[in-house]
């Protein structure tokens, strides 16, 4: 058995982000999930327990994408740009 010193991933007396703390929070925390995880320096239990949050938060990002996709379209349709006709000199 090896003995390494595992890093903490989430600091004691911290929560990790909530949906409500904005998209790039939630898409940074689940950057530093995907390197915990990637690192293999994680227990079992803890790797179960990033894995059920970083599902949370990819669902939440998705949604946000989608939301955000779906604002830009409306936006495009309802604002379509004139076409620029230069001032003619007189």
């Amino acid at each position: 058995m090896r003995n390494e010193k595992r890093r903490q991933v989430v600091p004691e007396g911290s929560h990790p982000p909530e949906p409500a703390d904005g998209f790039e929070k939630n898409l940074k925390r689940l950057e530093d999930i995907v390197t915990a995880m990637e690192s293999g320096q994680t227990r079992l239990d803890e790797t179960i327990a990033l894995y059920e949050e970083g599902l949370k938060l990819v669902n939440f990002c998705q949604s946000k994408l989608t939301e955000v996709q779906h604002k830009v379209e409306i936006l495009d349709k309802n604002h379509k740009p004139k076409a620029f006709e230069p001032e003619k000199n007189q």
